[in-house]
């Protein structure tokens, strides 16, 4: 009887233990950004520096369900608010020094922060920091930067928090890289940086659902010219090359894409890559190998969610011409189902700009980040008295549902 006891009391620790730790992953909604734009003119209205940068809004409940998360994220808008400032001082006086030396051949400076939430859940909280400038000279220069946060301890991580083993990561990692560019693009001493950089602890990257992205700006393993690179290893690829606690993610999931940098997500246990970029007038999405471009004017925010049962969409926010559906008047997401043949699935009556904040100074804006398909946050394209802001759900077939 004793030895039964003891083997039913394993049994419920056991699964009470599976039931914490399934409840514990959960998706975390109610994010947005906050858009700032300022320009800074010379003393004759001549403008010197155009600059627009990001912060989080952060969700009204978060400091009483992850406090630590909460405070994390505040000091994170404090320093890219402080970067800002500190950067638009440097730009001015360095932008009004060379147009005294310039005169009519002078070209304003620019400076954009952009704000890319790639998982928020209660494991991980990552982002990636998308920024360009431009400070004279033949061309501008541009980057991201992930920003990984553990939300019980509201750590800032490192590769050496994620990952198990740093021999097999420099592996993997320069493998994924030869499999995904040729090597004519890398500088000589590829596999000679890679191991620096892990064994410096300072490797760009972020954490999503789904796997871990290598992030390599201009000049770290290439040169300018081959760009941007990226390299993803996905959790069911490799599991033992990172810590169990990382590689859990919710079912149900969202997360902010960026133009013209391709995305390697997970579809049907395989990975799948997925493009994204609009000009003035269209939209075209790229999934491996179909392409499909629909009628959007001043696309913004891309963003993909997986739902519980496994459907993939993406959604993006924009003015649409109705395209066989029906006429929606301003602005309104844009639905591609991702699930075998890739097409414009369908049209919502929603945007994710925040209309209450529209008119605030500078033309600041601010904006809904999908972030759990099971809480989202929406405008009415056509809002009814004072109120036009919606909480709801994605549904399997890619609607909404209220309440």
């Amino acid at each position: 009887m004793g030895k039964i006891k003891f083997i039913l009391a394993a049994l419920l620790i056991v699964l009470m233990s599976a039931g914490a730790e399934a409840k514990a992953v959960e998706a975390i909604g109610g994010f947005s950004k906050k858009v700032y734009s300022r320009t800074a003119f010379d003393t004759d209205n001549v403008a010197l520096l155009n600059q627009n940068y990001t912060t989080l809004g952060l969700p009204s409940d978060l400091r009483a369900r992850y406090p630590q998360l909460e405070r994390a994220l505040v000091e994170y808008n404090t320093t890219l608010t402080r970067q800002a400032m500190t950067f638009r001082d440097r730009a001015v006086a360095q932008a009004r020094e060379q147009r005294s030396q310039m005169g009519e051949y002078f070209h304003a400076y620019y400076s954009k922060g952009d704000l890319l939430v790639r998982r928020a859940d209660s494991v991980v909280f990552s982002v990636v920091d998308d920024g360009s400038d431009y400070l004279g000279g033949a061309h501008g220069m541009y980057g991201w930067q992930g920003v990984n946060f553990d939300v019980e301890t509201g750590k800032r991580l490192k590769i050496s928090d994620v990952s198990t083993n740093a021999n097999e990561l420099i592996n993997a990692i320069i493998n994924r890289l030869r499999a995904d560019y040729d090597d004519r693009y890398f500088f000589e001493n590829l596999d000679e940086k890679i191991v620096k950089l892990v064994s410096e602890d300072t490797l760009n990257f972020v954490i999503e659902p789904r796997g871990v992205t290598f992030i390599f700006n201009p000049y770290v393993i290439a040169p300018y010219a081959s760009g941007m690179m990226m390299t993803t290893i996905l959790f069911n690829e490799q599991p033992a090359l990172f810590k169990t606690k990382y590689r859990q993610a919710p079912a149900a999931f969202a997360q902010t894409l960026g133009f013209y940098h391709p995305t390697v997500i997970e579809l049907n246990g395989r990975r799948a890559l997925l493009d994204v970029y609009g000009e003035q007038e269209t939209f075209t999405v790229k999934l491996n190998g179909q392409e499909v471009t629909a009628a959007v004017r001043n696309a913004h925010m891309p963003t993909y969610v997986r739902t519980a049962d496994g459907k993939n969409y993406l959604y993006v926010d924009g003015i649409a011409e109705a395209d066989g559906f029906s006429a929606v008047e301003g602005g309104c997401l844009t639905v591609f189902k991702l699930d075998g043949e890739l097409e414009v699935y369908d049209r919502l009556p929603y945007t994710l700009l925040h209309m209450t904040d529209n008119e605030s100074a500078d033309d600041d804006l601010e904006w809904w980040i999908m972030t759990n398909p099971n809480d989202i946050r929406f405008d009415s394209s056509m809002p009814v008295g004072d109120m036009n802001s919606h909480f709801g759900a994605v549904n399997s077939d890619g609607t909404f549902s209220f309440g």
